[in-house]
């Protein structure tokens, strides 16, 4: 069963007690142990199936999902691949085409960003800012496969976004930052960093996809197509 805000909160009081300074936030301890476990490792439940990214008539930017935070994009494709391509850039590089005056572009570039603060209370938004800027709407546009970031728990009755078999590590997590909220040693929080349990799901999380198919990146990639793979058989000279 997943772990909630209530129990973390629990597993904090136990560190930092029931009646503690008032200047030690139980909750921003929850918080920053969910972050640091994001953080510690590239872990493979964090990739996320793809999603649909919306087009609004002339909005430069669609919304990332919700859940996407400190992530990372894996890639970004097109819904209708044959008129228009998706490439990823830079932000500097999409302001850069902005500026520029180009006939029927037949690429879309895309680049996150963080959103301005709209008040001086909320939280800033991760979006993707894209060129050229959508001309109508178009639902499900383009798709986006992406590594999640940690998920607030802003109810006692929210649930961790993690794997059940993380529960632990997360608990001791909570743990180690409420004993660097009371004692300001963070050597609490670096020993679970080092912990063997901790090195063993390092372990089993990298070993859950033995194949990763072809290789990718550099001059040994091999290209992706739509069409058949071909088996043809050479016959041996002599």
């Amino acid at each position: 069963m997943a772990i909630s805000r209530i129990q973390l909160e629990d597993q904090a009081t136990l560190i930092v007690g029931e009646t503690h300074d008032p200047r030690i936030d139980v909750h921003r301890i929850i918080e920053n142990a969910g972050m640091y476990l994001f953080s510690m490792h590239p872990w493979g439940w964090r990739r996320r199936p793809p999603v649909p990214l919306d087009f609004i008539a002339n909005q430069s930017w669609v919304t990332l999902p919700l859940d996407f935070g400190l992530g990372k994009i894996v890639g970004v494709s097109m819904n209708d691949n044959v008129t228009y391509r998706v490439q990823t850039t830079t932000l500097s590089d999409v302001e850069f085409r902005r500026s520029t005056t180009i006939l029927s572009p037949s690429f879309y570039y895309v680049a996150p960003a963080w959103a301005p603060q709209e008040t001086s209370t909320s939280a800033m938004v991760a979006r993707l800012e894209v060129y050229p800027t959508p001309t109508s709407e178009d639902i499900g546009a383009m798709s986006l496969t992406y590594m999640a970031g940690w998920t607030p728990l802003t109810h006692g009755l929210h649930v961790a976004n993690i794997p059940t078999e993380f529960d632990h590590l997360l608990i001791e997590l909570v743990r180690a930052f409420a004993a660097y909220e009371r004692t300001q040693d963070h050597s609490h929080v670096d020993a679970v960093d080092q912990w063997p349990t901790t090195i063993r799901l390092k372990q089993a999380d990298g070993s859950v996809q033995a194949n990763l198919g072809y290789i990718m990146g550099g001059a040994g990639q091999w290209g992706q197509s739509s069409g058949s793979n071909w088996n043809f058989t050479t016959a041996g000279l002599g």
